[in-house]
């Protein structure tokens, strides 16, 4: 992965299920909440430099993944802080029609 977070190379990713829950209550957002109502998986990734083979992880993000590809939650983990989100609005959009 290049993602301009290391200016050393690459990072490699490491993408595997998980039951961290990172959000301490479920919160309902605005516009279309039932939207969410789908079922979900949640996923960690971890990145370490590619150069090392058994580096530590320089940040793990986890998330909450709908099946309709919503992502309510998430958290980035960086070792000495962590980042959280949830997701606080959310709308439906019509379906275009393609041609």
């Amino acid at each position: 992965v290049f993602d301009g977070s290391r200016t050393e190379g690459a990072d490699r990713a490491l993408y595997a299920p998980t039951t961290d829950v990172t959000a301490a209550a479920a919160l309902i957002p605005d516009g279309n909440p039932e939207l969410l109502n789908t079922p979900f998986w949640r996923l960690a990734t971890s990145y370490a430099p590619m150069e090392v083979e058994d580096a530590k992880p320089t940040r793990t993000v986890t998330m909450k993944l709908h099946e309709n590809g919503i992502v309510s939650e998430t958290a980035i983990d960086y070792g000495p802080f962590v980042v959280k989100g949830t997701l606080a609005w959310v709308k439906e959009l019509p379906t275009p029609s393609c041609k």
